[in-house]
């Protein structure tokens, strides 16, 4: 769902698993707004990259004047709520089934960085062995080339400010997908997205393993 704005000069990179559906929503609430979806100006990037594309991507297939004028933004979740996120979103399309007490095992952890290994999960991301929120976001040579990077666990705020950025009233978000934690962290099971870990013992550190990319250059913590 990137979304390139030429009436409002606004590029939108949605990474996926990031509240997408609730800020596109809100996004297209602006009066007489314009704008396009990057992937779809070809067939093989939308092949490719379907409705999230990488910023450098969204850069490549823009003008220069395009680029340089608009204001570049996406949402960054934390990497261990974006994991889980990820196994829920999973489990309601039925690619993984709901484990025992809704709790994820070593098992489910292992799935999601098979699965963002591959192709297809990171994207076809050459800069990146795994799908990476910073790499998605950023040009080859790992340097984040938007403009402001907005926060999952403070969606509303970093919101708002999107909206002072681009000259626009305030619009008010509405959570689109039940399968993800909303702002209060918790997902539709109930249970808050630090249990996982808490009840994996080795899960935070398999996770960083993978991630540290994101982690460390987000400063993500575990239960914040």
């Amino acid at each position: 769902m990137a979304m390139v704005s030429k009436s409002h000069n606004f590029i939108y990179v949605s990474g996926g698993r990031n509240a997408t559906g609730a800020v596109k929503g809100a996004l297209v609430k602006i009066p007489k707004l314009e704008y396009f979806e990057p992937a779809k100006k070809n067939p093989g990037d939308w092949k490719k990259y379907n409705k999230h594309m990488p910023a450098r991507d969204i850069k490549r297939v823009v003008s220069p004047k395009v680029w340089n004028e608009s204001f570049k933004f996406t949402i960054m979740r934390n990497t261990y709520s974006w994991v889980v996120s990820s196994f829920f979103f999973w489990v309601k399309i039925g690619m993984r089934p709901m484990p025992k007490n809704n709790i994820m095992t070593m098992d489910d952890f292992e799935f999601a960085v098979k699965y963002y290994k591959s192709p297809a999960g990171r994207r076809h991301d050459e800069c990146s062995d795994i799908r990476s929120q910073h790499s998605f976001i950023s040009d080859k040579d790992g340097n984040i080339i938007l403009d402001f990077v907005g926060v999952f666990e403070k969606l509303q705020d970093s919101f708002n400010a999107i909206c002072h950025a681009i000259k626009v009233a305030p619009i008010q978000l509405t959570v689109q997908n039940t399968s993800a934690a909303s702002q209060n962290q918790r997902h539709s099971t109930g249970v808050h997205w630090s249990e996982h870990y808490k009840q994996n013992g080795y899960a935070q550190e398999y996770v960083y393993k993978h991630w540290k990319r994101d982690i460390d250059a987000f400063k993500f913590k575990l239960g914040v």
